[in-house]
């Protein structure tokens, strides 16, 4: 017998986007919600769920950090999931660093002149 309940309790929190059992609704939150997945072999994590109630721990966020950074080509550091320790939130996060501006990264730092002393050099 099914529980109707249940079943319309279920369908609406998969409708709520505030929901964990919501899915990832962008790109980022998949890509966060697919290597959590596989780390803490897990199916259907959502974008409201935290990762430490996942039950992940110190070490599963060095192996996620770490596979974030080869997925995404760039860093993702291990204190931004202990910052941000829901899908939603690291994905937020790591779309703000993403659309940072990258000016500052391209810029050559101003050379100096550097004048040898001459008791430097003993002359």
């Amino acid at each position: 017998m099914v529980d109707h309940a249940v079943v319309i309790t279920a369908a609406q929190e998969a409708d709520d986007p505030n929901s964990a059992a919501a899915r990832p609704t962008t790109e980022l939150q998949r890509i966060v919600a697919e290597e959590w997945e596989l780390v803490l072999d897990r199916r259907c994590i959502g974008p409201g769920d935290d990762f430490f109630a996942l039950g992940g721990d110190s070490m599963a966020v060095l192996t996620v950090a770490g596979r974030l950074s080869r997925r995404l080509g760039r860093t993702v550091r291990s204190t931004m999931m202990f910052e941000c320790s829901t899908v939603r939130s690291l994905a937020e996060r790591l779309g703000a660093t993403e659309q940072a501006p990258r000016a500052a990264l391209h810029r050559r730092p101003a050379r100096r002149h550097c004048v040898a002393r001459s008791s430097a050099f003993g002359v």
